[in-house]
């Protein structure tokens, strides 16, 4: 009777034991979905950085341009007005 009721006990167990280890199978995935949706989300913030960056560095060439448009105008005044 008692290596039976052992028996029923450990046919218990191991379905019991199963459902944990899919439990975990389901936490580990989530956890690696989570970590991967971080990392999309810091990689998505990194590209947005850059773009802001790239525009940032346009408006600034542009400047530039409109700075060295502007003096090479005033200097070719200056060089007609001798």
């Amino acid at each position: 009777a008692l290596s039976s009721s052992a028996h029923t006990q450990r046919v218990a167990l191991i379905p019991d034991l199963t459902s944990y280890a899919e439990t975990t199978t389901v936490t580990s995935l989530s956890s690696s979905a989570h970590t991967q949706r971080t990392a999309l989300s810091a990689s998505s913030a990194a590209v947005f950085e850059t773009s802001a960056s790239v525009a940032s560095d346009y408006i600034s060439i542009e400047k530039l341009k409109t700075f060295i448009t502007g003096s090479y105008a005033e200097f070719q005044a200056a060089i007609g007005s001798l």
